[in-house]
């Protein structure tokens, strides 16, 4: 989710919630290949089950279980991002990423209450 600094505190409550249904969806993902191909069917329109599992295959791979925020993403929206804006080009990825509600979620134990139920 991307916003301004400044409406972190504002919205912080609505942005934790967000974080929680997010990785309860990720969670899924990881344990449901089928429902996930599913989703992805509806959602895409797609009928092809190659396509679906290719599809699904990469997702799994890219999506980061515990919500990790990867600076190399950053990096690379950074970039396309410079092609029009030379800001961008200056830009440093950690500048745009605040790591502290899943830090908070771990903290609480709701990531690994998470991935510990079935």
């Amino acid at each position: 989710m991307i916003m301004e600094s400044s409406l972190h505190g504002d919205f912080r409550a609505m942005l934790k919630q967000y974080a929680r249904g997010y990785l309860e969806g990720v969670r899924q993902v990881y344990r449901s290949k089928e429902e996930t191909m599913d989703v992805l069917k509806k959602y895409t329109r797609i009928i092809d089950p190659q396509v679906l599992s290719a599809s699904y295959d990469e997702s799994y791979q890219a999506i980061e279980k515990e919500g990790s925020l990867i600076e190399a993403g950053v990096q690379v929206l950074l970039g396309e991002q410079a092609k029009t804006d030379s800001r961008a080009r200056n830009a440093k990825p950690g500048d745009f990423l605040d790591p502290s509600i899943i830090n908070e979620l771990h903290k609480e134990g709701f990531i690994k209450a998470l991935w510990a139920t079935k």
